[in-house]
This record gives structure tokens, sequence and C-alpha cells, in this order.
């Protein structure tokens, strides 16, 4: 908090809630039985002067910079005894709290020349011990947004774009602050940040390019409201939600990498007069899973894309402390023209700049540890699935000359290697599909799985599947009839194959379950005989 902010609050329980940049409602209450006091609880000091109670009080106006205020009474305003040396305490725009430093009076004016003051000098014996939050946790939905869209020179995409994206944030305060005898004996707040995002991000280029950009999604204000005796004060917490990115590549890529977790950071600390000492409090959890959801094809590739919460607090559009947190996923991809590394990982990172103001010394700046921690890490190596400058036959293993397939013999080339999902889809989705079209959404890769006996030439439909660690996943075809159109349902693990039949874990014929009991992506494939294709629907259930 600068100076001019300390200027409305006293250097103790209020520029504690500065410190953790989050407002308050409430007021202070009586000390609790049994504790000392030479004084009644809340007794205003001598000097202290409520301006809304003076004799005569008309209105008053503050000046923006609080240096000046200008009262007006219904009579002489002399009559107000109003003197240099006053502590002035008023609710007029927000609330206010000034030493006057010098008064002059004409006629029912006066006009006060104001300094700095502190709330422990205009009252003691208060306390103040609740916990503040605001509602319903913030909800801010952009899924289907387009980052960055390019057109390359030889008319290509470079691309990024959100398929699906959520953030949930909740921010609540704990706070204890004591003022005794005019002066600040301890206090201690503590700020919890609730977190968690669902963030499914596609990056594509048809060059080589280094790119980054960020939009404001929402800007979200939770008032401040706060009495303290008869000191009123306004303020709030801005919170700026932004959506960024970061997209290197060397050449033409493609690839699609998810994040889906949760965390509370928690901040804060406690003053004692006593010693003068501070300790900070800094207790930042984070934690979920990451995924490769379409595997990396192309040239060597680095990037991330994060959701960005910055806040601080404002006391009469007056800065104060301030955090900056960035949860995300980033993700990079090495390789040759016939394999490739790729790895995706999910963090959390950050910075807290706390302004404590309460110290004999003057005001010192309290900079938390940063926040780095990674919640989940994958990767591993695919094939590599797209034609490199310089390379030959990728995607063919034999010498002849077969590469360019023909579409109608049901062996599509696999544009993202392994399998290639139709869509990305998670608990409560409803899916369909029809294996008897010869189109992109269905590929003729797989004619058997590890996890069945049987053979499966029948054109397949691969879909992504996303959903929490630890859920019990329930797939049911709807109205299957297996006589005229048969469709059976395999579930395929991520490994270093990507999706691979191989790496099948179970399969059922109308209906199929599974534990998701690790962080990597599963593949549900709807397959069949060549002789019975046709539609499907179906329905993902979890528990």
């Amino acid at each position: 908090m600068t100076q001019r902010a300390f200027n409305m609050l006293n250097a103790a329980s209020l520029a504690l809630i500065a410190m953790v940049a989050l407002p308050m409602t409430g007021c202070l209450s009586e000390l609790a039985e049994g504790e000392e006091s030479d004084l009644p609880p809340g007794t205003l000091h001598e000097d202290t002067v409520v301006v809304e109670d003076l004799v005569g009080y008309a209105g008053a106006s503050l000046s923006d910079d609080l240096s000046s205020l200008v009262i007006d009474f219904f009579g002489p305003a002399a009559e107000s005894e109003l003197e240099a040396g006053d502590l002035v305490v008023g609710s007029v725009d927000g609330g206010y709290l000034r030493r006057v430093d010098a008064v002059s009076f004409d006629g029912n004016r006066a006009e006060l020349q104001l300094s700095h003051a502190t709330l422990e000098e205009a009252i003691t014996n208060v306390r103040l011990a609740e916990t503040w939050t605001w509602g319903e946790r913030s909800v801010i939905d952009f899924s289907g947004r387009t980052l960055h869209e390019s057109e390359s020179a030889d008319g290509g995409m470079n691309r990024v774009s959100v398929e699906r994206g959520t953030l949930h944030f909740q921010p609540s305060l704990s706070i204890d602050a004591e003022i005794r005898f005019f002066s600040l004996k301890r206090a201690t707040a503590t700020l919890d940040t609730q977190l968690g995002q669902d963030l499914l991000v596609h990056f594509e280029a048809a060059e080589s390019l280094d790119i980054s950009d960020s939009v404001d999604l929402e800007t979200i204000e939770f008032p401040l409201e706060a009495s303290v005796g008869p000191v009123s004060l306004e303020g709030k917490l801005v919170s700026t939600i932004r959506l960024a990115f970061e997209h290197r590549a060397e050449g033409p890529m493609s690839r699609s990498q998810s994040v889906d977790a949760n965390g509370k950071i928690r901040s804060g600390g406690t003053y004692v007069k006593s010693g003068e000492t501070w300790e900070s409090l800094w207790e930042p959890t984070y934690d979920g899973q990451t995924a490769i959801v379409r595997d990396h094809a192309g040239d060597d590739w680095t990037g991330r894309a994060y959701i960005q919460i910055e806040s601080h607090v404002e006391f009469k559009n007056i800065d104060g402390s301030s955090s900056r947190y960035e949860l995300g996923s980033q993700g990079s991809a090495e390789g040759d023209c016939e394999r490739i590394h790729q790895s995706a990982l999910a963090t959390a990172e950050g910075t807290t700049v706390l302004q404590l103001d309460f110290f004999s010394d003057g005001p010192r700046t309290e900079e938390l540890p940063p926040l780095h921690i990674e919640a989940d890490r994958v990767e591993g190596e695919v094939a590599q699935t797209l034609a490199l400058e310089g390379c030959d036959d990728v995607g063919d293993d034999d010498d002849d000359d077969d590469d360019d397939l023909d579409p109608g013999d049901g062996d599509l080339l696999n544009p993202t290697g392994g399998c290639a999902p139709q869509a990305v889809v998670g608990c409560g989705d409803f899916i369909s599909g029809d294996s008897s079209i010869i189109d992109s959404s269905n590929t003729g890769l797989f004619d058997g799985y590890s996890c069945s006996v049987g053979a499966y030439e029948a054109r397949e439909t691969t879909f992504a599947i996303q959903v929490p660690l630890g859920a019990s996943v329930d797939i049911q075809l709807k109205d299957p009839n297996p006589t005229v159109i048969n469709h059976d349902l395999f579930i395929l693990e991520a490994s270093e194959f990507s999706c691979d039949p191989s790496a099948c874990l179970t399969m059922g014929f109308n209906s199929v379950s599974f534990e998701a009991e690790s962080s990597t992506t599963y593949y549900l494939v709807v397959d069949g005989p060549a002789e019975l294709p046709g539609a499907f629907e179906a329905v993902i259930s979890c528990s």
C-alpha cells in the first residue's frame, strides 16, 4: 500500500487487509471478556472529531488526493471549534481518517488542510476476528475462443484455439487484529484463494513462427465496506482474468493438449508489536492431470496456454498489495523424420507482493516465495506422421512408392498418429457416428485388439476421453441391435505408443466400464466386423 493509501487506513488491521490484497466487510468488536483494558472498548481519542456529528453540519467534500476537506454548515463554521491537530473522521467518498494541519473559516464554510493519520491513533480497545467470503465461486467459460489465426504465405493456417475452457475462482479472508491503548498489538490475516481450471487447447502452424499474446476475459470486483467505530471505509479487490499463450514452431506442426487441475493458495502472515516481528504465511497447493489429446505431428515445438489472474486491492483508486498467478499447460516436441518425443506439463506459477505499512521505521515490501508447482507431467514417443522437408516415405515402412493410399480401401493415413480422435469427450457427453461412411471421422487402421479375439475390419470411430482422476466411467450404446448393426466398444490407454490397439484396457459389446486410475488420456474406439457397419449413439456416465 502506498503512503497515500495508508492515509485512509490505519497502519494496523486494515492495512493488513491491503497486505493480502483482499477487501473485507464487517466491523470491529469489543475485546473479549476478561482481557486487560484501562479504557472502555471503542474509546475515541480526545482529539478525534466525527465530522457528521458536528453541530450544524450540512455536508463535506474531500479532495481526490486526500489533502483537503471542505465542510459546509447551516450556521457559522467557526462555532465547530475545529483546530489544527484534530483527527477528523467521516463517511464521505468512501470514508476517511485524517489529521488537521491547518483550518480556515469563511462564513458557513470551513476548509481543512489534511495529512496522514492512523486508526490506532483515533480509537482503542477494539478487536476484529472475522471471516469474509463473497458468495458462490465465480465461473468463467471461454470455450470456443480463437486466440490466434493467421494465414501463411503458401495458404496454410497458423492457429491457437480453445476447444474447452473454464475457470473457477473464489477468494475468502480470515483476519484477527487487536488495537489496545491507541496502538496495534497484533494482527493476523489469512487469504485463501480457491482455483480450478479445465483447459483444452489446439496448436497449429503452417510455417516457422514465434508468437505470444493474451486477451482479457473478465474483471471481477469484490467490494469492501468496513465500519471501524465511527470510521467508514470503502475499497475493492480487482481481479483481472486473462487467457494467454506462447506458440513457437520450427515449421509445420499440430497438436492438442489439456489440463484439468484444482488448488488453493493460502497467503498472509502475522504481525506482533512486541519486537515488531512479521511472520509470512505461504501454503500453495495445486494438483491435477494433463494430457496430450492429439499427438504431436510435424516440426519441433515449444509452447504453453495459461490463465492469468492478476489481483490488487484499491482504496480510493490507490493500489495496495498485489498478486499474479498463472495456471496452465506447457509442452514441447522434438523429433526427426521417423519419431517424435513429446511432453506436456501442468503448472501453477506466480508472485505475491505484500505492502506492510505498520512498522515504526516505515513501510516495508514483503515478497512471498515464487509460486512454481508442477502438478502433472506426461511424455513419450510417437511416430512422425507429417512429411517434413528433407524426409521421404513418412508413414511407410517399406521401400515401395505406395505412400498415396486410396481412402476407399479403408487405410486412411492418420493425421495424428496411432488413431484419429473425432472429438474430445467427457462425463455426461452424448456421442454418435456411422461406421458405414467413408470420411475423415472414421479410419480403417485397426483390425484387432489385444483385449479381444476376432476380426474388426469395419471402419472405427475414435474419441479421446478426459474425465476426473478416480472417476468410474460407464459408456452405453443407445438401443443396440447387434444382429443388424454390430459395434463393440474398446478402451485404449495412452502409452509411449500413444493410441494403439495393443494398449487395450478393456472392451464391451453394448457397454464398457473402466476406472480412470491414471493421468493419461483414454481413447474410446467403436469398431466391428466389416459386414455389419452402421450408425450408433452412446452416452458417457461418470460416478
